[in-house]
């Protein structure tokens, strides 16, 4: 991650965040990678997540692995 640039975007109430990663040297853009995870809800200290663990990475050609 320390060589990419990522813009995480988080619809409301999703239960998912989607990165679109470029590599920071050349600005190429490198796809995005999805996290699957149950939606952001307030919590009495903050906020709170729950990571499911499975993540997806699609390239700019729209393959994809887990």
């Amino acid at each position: 991650w320390h060589t990419n640039r990522i813009l995480w975007v988080w619809p409301r109430a999703a239960s998912y965040m989607v990165g679109h990663v470029w590599e920071d040297a050349t600005d190429q853009f490198m796809g995005w990678y999805l996290n699957l995870q149950t939606p952001l809800r307030r919590s009495r200290i903050g906020f709170a997540l729950w990571d499911q663990l499975l993540d997806v990475v699609v390239r700019p050609d729209l393959t994809g692995f887990w």
